[in-house]
């Protein structure tokens, strides 16, 4: 199988990454107890230094993963310690999904209760004073949403 190594810059938190890759090599699973997908170690030709430069690569047929380290074996053959990354090999499905986005660091959804959230203000709503059965001449109307 084929791996391609080169370099990301972009967040560890974004979705589409735009690595640069400059090498391409065989390369071969270190199989310690099966391999694991989440962070397997590769071998491959070429000296330690020679991929001292790189923190990002593809292997062929599994996804995309972070270089966490680079130990040298003997006659020239690099071990290479990695790390899912699991945006960038998941890419097209997350996109392709749908789903209700429950939270959010900037806003807060009124319609939906949040355990998480309690709110301690007053909130404006449009209303009739109907609505809560009350008639006669009404000016003003508080409702207190949370507390």
């Amino acid at each position: 199988m084929n791996v391609k190594i080169g370099i990301c810059k972009d967040p560890v938190n974004k979705l589409t990454k735009s690595p640069s890759f400059s090498i391409t090599r065989a390369c071969t699973f270190k199989d310690y107890n099966g391999v694991s997908d989440r962070t397997p170690s590769i071998q491959l030709a070429g000296n330690y230094t020679d991929f001292q430069n790189f923190n990002y690569c593809q292997i062929e047929g599994y996804g995309y993963y972070y270089i966490t380290d680079r130990v040298s074996l003997r006659n020239g053959i690099t071990e290479l310690k990695l790390s899912l990354d699991p945006l960038m090999t998941y890419q097209k499905e997350i996109q392709n999904s749908t789903g209700i986005i429950e939270r959010s660091e900037a806003f807060y959804n009124y319609y939906m209760e949040d355990p998480f959230i309690n709110l301690l203000s007053y909130m404006s709503i449009d209303c009739k004073p109907e609505t809560f059965g009350i008639t006669g001449d009404v000016h003003n109307i508080a409702v207190i949403v949370g507390e």
